[in-house]
């Protein structure tokens, strides 16, 4: 729920950053970019603090 307020503000101004001839794949591009890395990065650091116990893996993820 939280996500999605940020993704829905981030795609009307990633719109007005470049010129009209490249918008769409630029907006696209790094729209996709953004989901990867912002969908990658918090597993990978709570696999690293796994030792911490499950209690801090969950409250990683759902923060």
């Amino acid at each position: 729920m939280i996500a999605g307020v940020g993704f829905g503000v981030a795609r009307s101004f990633l719109s007005e950053l470049f010129p009209t001839r490249y918008r769409y794949t630029a907006v696209r591009l790094s729209y996709s970019l953004g989901g990867v890395l912002g969908g990658a990065i918090p597993p990978l650091v709570a696999a690293s603090i796994g030792s911490y116990g499950s209690v801090t893996c969950g409250v990683l993820l759902t923060a």
